[in-house]
């Protein structure tokens, strides 16, 4: 059973991007949560699989965690209206 107020996607800023995710994902890693990241992401992160747009609709309610990277507050806050 999961949470309705559980994390379902990560945006990330492009500027923090490269020093953020590989520190993070060790630590997601190690509680078990499957990335799915949009194609910058898995630039950074290799092992993460691919996030389609259904991916950052879908409300999980389990470990997984879809990653997209952003160069702006105007294109996160599309991204959220939209998904």
């Amino acid at each position: 059973m999961g949470v309705c107020n559980a994390c379902e996607s990560l945006l990330v800023h492009s500027a923090v991007a490269s020093a953020v995710l590989p520190d993070l994902v060790d630590l997601l890693h190690a509680h078990q949560i499957e990335l799915r990241g949009d194609e910058r992401t898995r630039q950074l992160i290799p092992q993460a699989g691919t996030a389609t747009a259904e991916d950052y609709a879908t409300e999980y309610l389990g470990p997984i965690l879809s990653v997209k990277i952003v160069d702006s507050v105007d294109e996160a806050i599309q991204h959220i209206n939209t998904y």
